[in-house]
């Protein structure tokens, strides 16, 4: 696992949790998500931490692979 201080730090300063809808916050939410469901966290713990329900996680984790393939996305600065 990760530090969870140091993510949860990440997810406040850059306002990630919640409903925020800018394209540069669903960017990033996705890009975080993603890799914490690649370091083992469950969708539940997951959805727990953005304030989201695990379908939500699963669409936002798809999403990320989609994104990726925009320039916009990858010029974005995480």
């Amino acid at each position: 696992m990760i530090n969870e201080n140091k993510l949860r730090d990440l997810i406040t300063k850059h306002g990630l949790r919640g409903n925020n809808r800018k394209r540069e916050i669903v960017y990033k939410r996705c890009v975080v998500m993603s890799f914490m469901r690649k370091k083992g966290y469950t969708l539940h713990k997951i959805g727990e931490w953005f304030g989201k329900d695990h379908a939500t996680v699963i669409h936002s984790i798809n999403m990320s692979d989609i994104y990726a393939q925009y320039d916009d996305f990858r010029t974005t600065e995480y």
